[in-house]
């Protein structure tokens, strides 16, 4: 379970911070 866990916010923090850096592109 904590290892899910830990990926799972692995990926929404790594998404969160993409879709940053994507709309920093197309800003």
């Amino acid at each position: 379970m904590h290892r899910m866990d830990k990926l799972t916010t692995g990926i929404a923090y790594g998404a969160s911070a993409g879709n940053a850096g994507f709309w920093m592109l197309q800003v």
